[in-house]
């Protein structure tokens, strides 16, 4: 079954909740700092056991930083590109051909 959310449409210009820059808010900051924790975590255990080298460790949590704001910053349509990935998927996972028969509604159908 599929759920029908009634949300409440929100013009361009109007903000819902502070934010630090344009586009990017409390939520924002809060999915990029995850993505960077993990991101780092996993670097610091390559860094550990020797796969990777320092200088790779700080280029990998600087990148991880600042790609995950780039991820979450919204634009002037209150669009990410993690929002737009994800509508990618779900219009990729959506039904696109509606089989159609032809009745002619002049003429009566014997089955």
């Amino acid at each position: 079954m599929s759920e029908n959310k009634n949300t409440l449409y929100i013009p361009i210009n109007i903000k819902t909740h502070m934010e630090f820059f344009e586009g990017f808010g409390i939520k924002e900051l809060t999915k990029a700092v995850i993505t960077t924790l993990v991101c780092g975590t996993v670097a610091l255990v390559l860094h550990m056991t020797g796969v990777i080298g320092l200088v790779t460790l700080i280029i990998i949590l600087l990148s991880s930083a600042g790609g995950g704001v780039i991820f979450t910053v919204k634009d002037r349509n209150n669009l990410s590109v993690y929002d737009q990935i994800v509508l990618m998927i779900q219009f990729s996972k959506a039904q696109k051909k509606y089989p159609y028969i032809y009745m002619d509604e002049w003429r009566r159908q014997i089955d």
